[in-house]
């Protein structure tokens, strides 16, 4: 007959397992607290330093009963887990007692490691003749304790174990060489758990009920905000100069880009600008076509002279030529422009264009080769 043993408990049994974790490190923080402000600040005020405690254990609570329903569904789940995998595994067929032979019947079957995954179940079979039992695993393993070697000649010892009453006796015999080893000891009656006569009031104290980890965590979003919009303006304040150049950026719109730009071609012998429908997104990209009116200039030329000529007009607004460039076909340039609006945007494009001009210096100085084609994209 299978022993029934069932992992899930009630839910108030997780509850309390949780809060007791709770309760146990919040005594040992105040007073571990407390002794230590007695040694480091020992003309510290007792109230102070327990003031000081309580603040600690405000947050530790808090974190606590944050995670506490998270937590407890994670146990309820392990626990069902191991439930279904010991209802639902079979015992192996056909195991046989290794004395007589006879068939043998599954006794019991448990979780060999119940907090290792992935979880195996073992079965205990007992001969009804000779009463020898075996433990065997789901595939069919037979589990073996694994034998101590002698000290003397490191062989394998033989064992032979015995009780009476309350005490275990195992006799360890080498066969190799005369050593032999006595290990005896004695169960202890079972110490029965006294309740702790304070629990309920300290999980008062240190336990937050649902309307107090509502607050809490309400309380906790608004000081992260007010910890990343206080990172975000000393990040301002160190790199001013890039923040305000960012906003110097002029942000053209669309009827104000298209006419620099055909005034800075014209001046280069590129005519005829054309732009196609824009796709509006993240950011705004729009293709344009333009034509080379410049007699006999040769197409890669062609390419670099327009490249160049946007990067240096665009350099001051908040529009950029993508990083396919241009291309050249039978006279007639493509490309794709990108406009820039947020902000964190706006700052990239400046400290792109800072980098590039100091790799520029550095090359003019013999320092290091650069390509004077990077075109500033995010």
């Amino acid at each position: 007959m299978l022993k029934d043993y069932k992992y899930l408990k009630p839910d108030q049994h997780y509850i309390d397992l949780y809060d007791s974790h709770t309760i146990d490190y919040c005594r040992s923080l105040k007073q571990g607290f407390v002794n230590k402000t007695k040694k480091v600040l020992p003309k510290m005020n007792k109230g102070w330093s327990e003031s000081l405690a309580d603040v600690a254990i405000y947050f530790y609570s808090g974190d606590r009963a944050i995670k506490k329903e998270e937590t407890i569904s994670k146990w309820m789940r392990g626990d069902r887990e191991r439930d279904q995998k010991l209802e639902l595994t079979e015992p192996p067929p056909n195991i046989f007692c290794r004395m007589c032979g006879e068939a043998m019947t599954c006794e019991s079957k448990g979780l060999h490691d119940a907090y290792t995954f992935p979880l195996q179940v073992i079965f205990l079979f007992r001969c009804a003749s000779c009463k020898k039992g075996r433990a065997i695993f789901e595939n069919g393993k037979e589990w073996e304790r694994e034998k101590k070697p002698c000290p003397k000649c490191h062989a394998l010892l033989e064992e032979k174990g015995s009780n009476k009453g309350r005490t275990f006796t195992t006799l360890y015999t080498c066969l190799n060489c005369p050593y032999t080893e006595k290990d005896e000891f004695t169960l202890s009656a079972p110490i029965k758990e006294k309740p702790d006569p304070y629990f309920e009031r300290d999980r008062a104290k240190f336990c937050f009920s649902n309307q107090q980890t509502s607050d809490y965590l309400e309380q906790k979003i608004t000081l992260e905000s007010l910890s990343k919009s206080f990172d975000e303006l000393k990040e301002r304040d160190k790199h001013k100069d890039v923040y305000d150049a960012a906003a110097k950026l002029q942000k053209l719109t669309l009827d104000q880009l298209e006419k620099t730009l055909i005034a800075v071609m014209a001046k280069n012998e590129y005519v005829k600008l054309e732009l196609g429908a824009p796709e509006v997104d993240q950011y705004v990209i729009i293709p344009f076509t333009v034509r080379d009116a410049k007699p006999n200039r040769e197409a890669r030329s062609s390419e670099l002279d327009l490249q160049r000529l946007l990067r240096k007009t665009l350099e001051p607004t908040s529009w950029r030529l993508m990083n396919e460039g241009v291309s050249y076909r039978l006279g007639i340039l493509s490309g794709k422009l990108k406009g820039y609006e947020r902000e964190e945007d706006l700052v990239r494009l400046v400290e792109q264009v800072q980098k590039k001009k100091s790799q520029q210096r550095f090359k003019k100085n013999g320092s290091i080769a650069g390509d004077g084609e990077d075109g500033y994209i995010l």
